[in-house]
């Protein structure tokens, strides 16, 4: 008994692994010079990052018709 409940977490273990080694190369495959540097200055600039009002840039994302809006 106890070898087929191994057995079967074991395949989804597996699945697991291989459904993130798929976003993980393409999140690789887009990630442009552009969006490494800002996600440095995200990273530079945490402490201001955590305390922006995400629901102020939702709103004004969720008005725009072309959905891209600068955010600087």
């Amino acid at each position: 008994m106890w070898i087929k409940y191994c057995t079967i977490s074991s395949a989804s273990c597996e699945r697991s692994f291989s459904t993130l080694k798929l976003i993980k190369t393409f999140l690789r495959s887009t990630t442009s010079d552009e969006r490494l540097s800002d996600l440095g200055v995200l990273s530079i600039e945490s402490r201001r990052a955590k305390a922006l009002d995400l629901d102020v840039f939702v709103d004004r994302f969720a008005r725009q018709h072309n959905r891209r809006i600068l955010l600087l």
